[in-house]
């Protein structure tokens, strides 16, 4: 499992969009116990804002 470098992310926004669909989104954190937590999923829904004349982004 590898990381997307900045690269990825300094393409247009809808191609980043696109890119990260199919992708595993990890997250680890701590519950207390003192054991590392796991919590991952699918990506298989995105959306793509970011024009400047877009209210919405």
């Amino acid at each position: 499992m590898t990381q997307p470098d900045l690269d990825f992310y300094s393409r247009q926004t809808a191609i980043v969009a696109r890119g990260l669909l199919g992708k595993k989104l990890v997250r680890l954190y701590d519950d207390g116990s003192g054991k590392p937590k796991r919590l991952s999923g699918i990506i298989n829904e995105t959306e793509a804002y970011g024009s400047k004349n877009d209210p919405a982004s």
